[in-house]
C-alpha cells in the first residue's frame, strides 16, 4: 500500500492495484472537498490500521450531518465523486470540475469587506463551509490568509467609485466589517464614515440586492 491513509480509495486501502484508475483519483479529490466543506476528513483514526478499516468499510458521515449550512448539491457531488463503487463515480477529474463549475455558477456571490481581518474571516469561513462563492473586498489583499487561493480578492478603491462598482457587480449579499470606531494617527473616523457611504452607494449602483 502506497499513500496517505486518509486520502486513500477502497480499492487502494485494499491493496487492489490492477483496479487503481482516474476514478481513485477521483475519490482522492473527494476527500478533499469533504474536508474543505466540513473542516475534517471522513476517515481518522489512532493508527493505520483503524484509517483502513474505515476506508474499506465504505460508510462516510454526510456532510450535511456535520455542518447543516452545506447545499445539498455540494454534498451530492461530494459524496459521488467519493461513492464506494468505481463504477459510481465521476469518471474523470474533468468530470467533477464541470460539475462544480455548474454548481458555483447558480451560486450567488456573496461579498464579505475586509475578510483576511478576524470578523470578515469567520464570516467568510461559514460561507464557504456551506459551499457558497466568495469575494473579498479589502485593503490588505496581499495579507498572509488561510483564505488566500480559496476566496476572490479585489482591493478596495474609494478614490475610484466606478472600480468599487465593477467589484460589487453581481453580488447577491454584501457582509461589510468596514469600521473605525476611533481616530487613528493616520486616519479618521470622519473618513472611514466617506468611505462607508462611497460603498453603500457602489452598492446600491452595482445592484447588491442584500447588505
Amino acid at each position: 500500500i502506497v499513500g496517505t491513509a486518509q486520502y486513500m480509495a477502497p480499492e487502494q486501502a485494499q491493496g487492489l492495484n490492477a483496479r487503481t484508475d482516474r476514478t481513485t483519483d477521483v475519490f482522492g479529490l473527494g476527500i478533499v472537498m469533504y474536508e474543505g466543506l466540513t473542516g475534517q476528513r471522513p476517515y481518522e483514526g489512532e493508527t493505520l490500521v483503524e484509517v483502513i478499516r474505515q476506508t474499506t468499510a465504505g460508510q462516510v458521515v454526510p456532510p450535511r450531518r456535520i455542518n447543516h449550512l452545506i447545499g445539498r448539491d455540494a454534498e451530492t457531488i461530494c459524496l459521488k465523486a467519493m461513492a464506494f463503487e468505481q463504477a459510481r463515480r465521476y469518471p474523470t477529474a474533468l468530470a467533477l470540475a464541470e460539475d462544480l463549475d455548474r454548481l458555483l455558477a447558480d451560486r450567488p456571490l456573496h461579498v464579505v469587506t475586509g475578510a483576511f481581518g478576524y470578523s470578515g474571516r469567520y464570516i467568510a469561513e461559514r460561507l464557504l463551509q456551506a459551499g457558497e462563492r466568495v469575494r473579498t473586498i479589502t485593503s490588505s489583499a496581499n495579507r498572509a490568509s488561510p483564505l488566500q487561493g480559496r476566496i476572490e480578492v479585489h482591493p478596495f478603491h474609494f478614490d475610484q467609485p466606478a472600480r468599487l462598482v465593477e467589484s460589487l457587480r453581481g453580488t447577491s449579499v454584501l457582509y461589510n466589517t468596514y469600521w473605525v470606531r476611533f481616530n487613528r494617527r493616520d486616519f479618521q473616523h470622519a473618513g472611514a464614515v466617506q468611505n462607508t457611504l462611497t460603498l453603500f452607494r457602489a452598492a446600491a449602483e452595482a445592484g447588491v440586492e442584500r447588505v
